[in-house]
């Protein structure tokens, strides 16, 4: 009879296929780097999902080549990045939008996971590790990044797709376009020197579906409209809102207004 041991070494094997999880850390005595694993990932794959913090010019430089031949070759990807720290450059962003074949879409918030997923029929290959998508990070940082294959139908599979699609549909996430990042970029021109760093950007307004411009509240005014109704059944007349500047307290005064629709506002 088969031990519990034996058959979770079992399952995991069928998870893994024939192939073990290999460390891939760049090396100058192997030659080898992420950037590579990548490459080669690229030119067999059906379709692929990034989901990367950083996406600076120099990473996506050395990609170009790789991301000339998918989009000839009609494979279809997705790449979620983030605006943490408002690091990506709009040059970055502008140079997606360059890519039909592959959808952008950023979350507009503290994202720093680093995961690639390549499907090839039943079987993907997956690296999650500390690379982000900059040219250091992929050829010659001191990374650790897991690379490993898996069925379609494993669990871990299942448990990353799952994590990745929440983030993708999350309400904080925007679809790139070039209106965001014409917003994006004035919001990250430089700043005077000594001057405060600026929150995390996060674009207030959003397309709504049928072309019209729709406001609506961000995660910290929804709380606030929240503990404002409270306050207001109570019959209180007055109320003081503490929050760092670029989070939205004018436009949550207008959502309260609306809400309340008093007869005189100061």
């Amino acid at each position: 009879m088969a031990t519990q041991q034996q058959i979770d070494i079992e399952f995991d094997s069928l998870e893994l296929g024939n192939d073990s999880p290999k460390l891939i850390a760049s090396s100058k005595a192997t030659g080898g780097t992420l950037l590579s694993a990548i490459k080669e990932q690229l030119s067999t794959c059906s379709s692929f999902d990034f989901c990367v913090a950083f996406v600076a010019d120099g990473g996506l430089q050395i990609l170009v080549e790789a991301f000339q031949e998918l989009k000839q070759r009609g494979i279809k990807g997705r790449l979620l990045t983030s605006t943490y720290l408002n690091f990506n450059s709009p040059d970055a962003f502008r140079k997606l939008m360059e890519y039909d074949n592959i959808e952008v879409r950023v979350f507009q918030g503290n994202l720093h996971a680093k995961g690639y997923i390549f499907d090839k029929g039943e079987t993907s290959t997956v690296i999650v590790g500390s690379s982000n998508m900059t040219q250091t990070a992929l050829t010659c940082n001191k990374e650790w990044n897991v690379l490993y294959q898996t069925v379609e139908n494993s669990r871990l599979l299942a448990e990353l797709r799952g994590e990745f699609n929440s983030l993708w549909n999350d309400t904080s996430t925007v679809a790139l376009s070039q209106e965001w990042i014409g917003d994006y970029a004035t919001y990250r021109s430089p700043r005077p020197p000594k001057s405060k760093s600026k929150p995390t950007f996060q674009a207030i307004a959003t397309s709504a579906p049928s072309g019209h411009e729709e406001i609506k509240p961000n995660k910290m005014q929804q709380r606030a409209l929240e503990a404002l109704g409270a306050i207001h059944r109570k019959g209180e007349t007055r109320a003081l809102l503490v929050s760092t500047t670029g989070t939205g307290k004018t436009f949550l005064s207008a959502f309260d207004v609306l809400a309340t629709k008093p007869r005189r506002v100061l």
